[in-house]
């Protein structure tokens, strides 16, 4: 009796980390729902053979994929040291993922099919590019989309860094990260930042957390006023239950959030509260401007 044998081809692994990777994915240009990235390829050492498909797919975190781009031949990549290709895409960067395939083609049963030898996926890249600058310049509070009831909430636990939580498919993290629109900013900002010095105040799960320490130090450093003078303010336990803090200490909070969020100022000195005043004005006039017509 005959048989059929399928041969089972094992992909060869495309590197894009490492001291000498195949593949360099970098961050060109980013607007709204929409980046600019640049590619440099290498596979000789792979020895595929020259005939060899090579294309670029981005695809995103929910799995929907755009179509393949075609890079060439391996042949054609080979002849060059490294191949650079620019690419303009509509996807969200932190959506962002991307796979590199190479395929040869051939037969199966009579038909022709492409035959995967070889393929890179890249998922979280430009997360992990983010985590490298966090390790040279730490952030106390980390922002994130997640798909979440609220246009925006915080999350805490002891031992790690405050998160801020964005709701996805809303530009909210573009916004802020931007600056394009100073009044959420200034709104969600001010609510987070209390509630992060609250909690700190007067959790005491969070007693021996680092991130404690590090936001009393931040506080100390804007304020002038030495940790000691304020980390153990006074507030009052009801039944056990409920943490009421005095109305001294509230005072004490809306200061630093005054000073930490509000009067923050930017490269050319304009602080946040001014450009919320200018962004409030702006919409006043673009109403009343409405209502004329």
């Amino acid at each position: 009796m005959a048989q059929n044998t399928l041969q089972v081809f094992k992909e060869i692994q495309i590197t894009h980390k490492g001291t000498k990777p195949d593949l360099k994915i970098s961050l060109v240009n980013e607007e709204e729902n929409k980046i600019e990235v640049e590619v440099s390829i290498n596979i000789k050492r792979h020895q595929f053979d020259d005939d060899c498909a090579v294309s670029f797919q981005p695809y995103n975190n929910r799995g929907f994929a755009l179509e393949p781009l075609p890079m060439g031949t391996v042949g054609e990549l080979n002849k060059e040291e490294t191949n650079t290709f620019k690419y303009s895409l509509d996807i969200n960067k932190e959506d962002a993922r991307f796979r590199v395939l190479v395929s040869k083609e051939g037969k199966f049963k009579k038909s022709k099919v492409n035959r995967l030898v070889g393929k890179a996926e890249i998922k979280n890249f430009f997360e992990a590019e983010s985590e490298k600058t966090d390790k040279k310049h730490e952030s106390l509070l980390f922002t994130k989309e997640d798909e979440i009831g609220t246009i925006f909430k915080l999350d805490m636990a002891p031992q790690r860094v405050p998160w801020l939580i964005l709701k996805k498919g809303c530009n909210i993290k573009y916004n802020l990260d931007h600056n394009v629109n100073p009044i959420m900013k200034t709104l969600i900002y001010t609510s987070v930042v209390r509630d992060i010095i609250k909690t700190y105040l007067t959790d005491e799960t969070f007693s021996e957390c680092p991130f404690r320490e590090k936001w009393f130090q931040l506080i100390s450093k804007k304020t002038g006023e030495p940790i000691n003078e304020f980390e153990e303010k006074s507030f009052i336990e009801n039944n056990g239950d409920i943490t009421q803090i005095d109305s001294d200490t509230l005072i004490w909070i809306d200061g630093v959030v005054e000073t930490m969020v509000s009067n923050l100022p930017d490269k050319n000195g304009l602080t946040l509260i001014q450009k919320f005043k200018k962004a409030a004005f702006q919409s006043l006039q673009t109403v009343e401007e409405s209502e004329e017509y």
